[in-house]
């Protein structure tokens, strides 16, 4: 979680901590982990005493995983929820399905092709989907996602496909 940053409301940091209590409540034989950002440990200032369900695990808290970096929890998982943050793009170049909380106040138009979870049935949906014949579709958004946003692995389409959208717009004006 980025939640320190402030380019995030209280609004939306308080959705987002309701919203992820209510699908590890509602999904109890999944597993969700939290790790606070070392640098803000907003969750673990904001929320301590919070009661959480007994599927979700705090890193700082838990005495196996605290030790653990964030790529080597990526390397665990199946699937990512996510503020709109840097974690979206490792996340999806781990190849997992990847999904941004973009409620309320963020701008998250940099993160399509991933999910947007809008409202809390978006939530579940995107939960539900990480076992089924859309776990493929999801990861397939997440490197088309990674494509799009590192020069490295596709740098010539890319430099060629804006030199064509730079052409394209200035043919319209």
């Amino acid at each position: 979680e980025n939640l320190h940053w402030s380019r995030y409301s209280d609004e939306y940091r308080t959705a987002f901590i309701n919203e992820l209590e209510h699908l590890a409540r509602s999904h109890p034989t999944k597993n969700f982990i939290i790790k606070p950002h070392p640098a803000g440990m907003w969750l673990k200032k904001n929320t301590s005493g919070h009661n959480w369900p007994s599927n979700v695990y705090l890193t700082h808290s838990h005495p196996k995983l605290k030790s653990l970096n964030a790529n080597n929890l990526l390397a665990e998982m199946d699937a990512v929820i996510t503020t709109p943050s840097s974690v979206a793009l490792d996340a999806a170049e781990h190849d997992l399905p990847t999904a941004i909380v973009g409620n309320h106040d963020c701008d998250t138009t940099f993160y399509e092709p991933l999910p947007i979870l809008q409202r809390r049935s978006d939530w579940g949906m995107f939960v539900e989907s990480i076992s089924d014949k859309h776990i493929k579709k999801l990861k397939e958004r997440s490197g088309e996602f990674v494509a799009k946003k590192l020069a490295h692995r596709n740098g010539t389409q890319n430099i060629v496909n804006r030199i064509l959208s730079d052409i394209q717009s200035t043919t319209r004006d």
